[in-house]
């Protein structure tokens, strides 16, 4: 009896110390499973980098080191095709703002509809992680905007829904220090805008209002001060008070809805 207990807790403590430890890495993707103690240790790479001379690259693939020494590996790294500009000559200003949402999403870019992702999240995730683990690297967008009557005035509707829908590009370029972030409306001649901010951050919470028609909010907004909360920006934004506004620009901002109220 004492002996198959012995052997029932010898096979327990086996098993937890081979269990896989999952980590994500914050360097573009990069998953990495080892063991408690260390017998093992698993790298799939997908790993965002940087050259003075090349660029962006792209470390893909896999290697398995056993007590230390590396028994397994197969990656590689390749060179990232720097990404063409967004002008009129790729998105002429003759298409409109439903046609250049499907060219966008067929480039893939990470489009946003409305509040929620349409393409490219798990893409602009990666991007963020690679970012602000210091390295450069460039990702393009389009947001996408439609006019509802519902929750604006008759009077606002008429006078703006032959705006609708709307489609803005942006192309948003880190380069080690500061993001550059490049404007253009989709449908519109109007000239690029182009910012610089020091800082890109990501922004959690509920809303402010009981009437909000979502849960809770994931905003990405460049800003001049890193310790801002969004609840500080929204504040500028409505405050009728000269002085108040806080520059920044939204990138990516998403509404969650929680599911048991869906």
């Amino acid at each position: 009896m004492k002996k198959k207990l012995f052997i029932t807790i010898a096979v327990i403590i086996g098993i937890i110390l081979l269990f896989p430890i999952c980590l994500r890495l914050k360097d573009g993707g990069s998953k990495e499973y080892r063991s408690i103690v260390g017998i093992y240790e698993v790298k799939m790479w997908k790993q965002m980098g940087y050259t003075e001379e090349a660029g962006e690259t792209l470390k893909t693939g896999t290697t398995v080191k056993l007590f230390g020494v590396k028994v397994f590996d197969n990656t590689k790294t390749e060179v990232k095709a720097p990404l063409d500009p967004i002008s009129a000559t790729n998105f002429p200003t003759t298409l409109s703002a439903d046609e250049m949402l499907q060219k966008s999403i067929e480039e893939d870019f990470v489009v946003m509809y409305e509040f929620q992702y349409v393409n490219g999240e798990e893409k602009w995730k990666e991007f963020y992680e690679t970012v602000q683990n210091g390295t450069p690297a460039t990702i393009h967008l389009a947001k996408y905007y439609t006019l509802d009557k519902v929750g604006v005035s008759k009077e606002y509707y008429e006078a703006n829904k032959d705006e609708y829908p709307k489609l803005f590009l942006m192309s948003l370029c880190f380069d080690g220090e500061s993001y550059t972030l490049t404007e253009r409306p989709g449908i519109m001649e109007e000239p690029e805008r182009v910012s610089v901010y020091p800082y890109l951050v990501k922004m959690e919470g509920k809303p402010q209002s009981a009437t909000a028609l979502f849960d809770r909010y994931e905003y990405y907004v460049l800003v001049h001060d890193e310790t801002l909360t969004w609840s500080e920006i929204e504040w500028g934004m409505f405050s009728s008070q000269m002085g108040d506004y806080i520059d920044h620009r939204s990138i990516v901002q998403k509404h969650i809805i929680e599911e048991e109220k869906q």
